[in-house]
């Protein structure tokens, strides 16, 4: 009898002090799983309470002030840690032929040092791929955890004749400033033809081997007409490029 007052006596100071030791701030990293049975149950404690089923226990969170138990793992406060992520953004060509398009990829998340590497010819490891024809590129970015995305941007040719610059608007009220429509080296580039239309698709005027002095739009039609002030459509032909726009006409 005694033998048996002894046992349970060792056994309740043995629960004493598991408890005491995790309302007293002791240190408990882990609490390894235990089968409490095999048919199902429910226990509890001022503590904690124990469901377990066929197979695997299940532990209810319990905390105090400095220890916390829960089921498996703790979650982190905040999501201090959330992958790699980046996004793409470019810049098309500025004329047609240029090979002037750009390519950023901006690294929003992610454990320094990051690498780039663009599938470019030679291959570029840069955050900016520079001096890019049409086409699709395709970017490699991986962080210093080893986690490694990837992502693709297409870059666009552009209908601008490279050489020209087209101005996007004229006065011609008879001042004899900016009274003509310039067209910034067009006098280069012939054979040419220029032809404007209004808003509703009608050709107002047109003419070939535009030159900026002699053959030179001046706001008006082919019967030599002032056209009504407005925004006006136009097209430029160089050989096999072609370039569209709008030019205000403002008296």
């Amino acid at each position: 009898m005694k033998k048996g007052i002894r046992k349970h006596l060792a056994l309740t100071a043995t629960l004493l002090l598991v408890f005491l030791c995790f309302y007293s701030g002791a240190q408990i990293s882990s609490l390894a799983p235990v089968l409490v049975g095999s048919a199902g149950g429910y226990a509890t404690s001022p503590t904690m309470s124990l469901s377990y089923s066929v197979g695997e226990p299940v532990i209810t969170t319990a905390s105090t002030s400095t220890l916390i138990l829960t089921q498996g793992f703790q979650q982190p406060s905040s999501d201090s840690v959330l992958g790699l992520q980046f996004r793409l953004s470019k810049t098309d060509l500025t004329c047609s032929g240029s090979n002037d398009g750009t390519a950023v990829a901006t690294v929003t998340t992610g454990r320094l040092p990051i690498t780039f590497l663009w599938n470019t010819t030679p291959p570029q490891t840069s955050q900016i791929a520079k001096g890019l024809s049409p086409g699709v590129y395709v970017c490699q970015v991986t962080d210093g955890s080893g986690l490694t995305m990837l992502d693709s941007v297409t870059i666009l040719n552009s209908n601008a004749i490279c050489g020209i610059h087209v101005y996007s608007g004229f006065t011609p009220n008879g001042d004899n400033k900016n009274d003509t429509w310039i067209i910034d080296y067009i006098d280069l580039y012939q054979p040419n033809t220029v032809t404007v239309y209004n808003r509703w698709g009608d050709k107002v005027w047109t003419t070939t081997n535009y030159n900026n002095v002699s053959n030179v739009w001046k706001g008006t039609d082919y019967q030599a007409k002032e056209v009504p002030d407005g925004t006006y459509y136009y097209v430029i032909e160089v050989g096999s490029q072609v370039q569209k726009g709008w030019v205000e006409v403002t008296r």
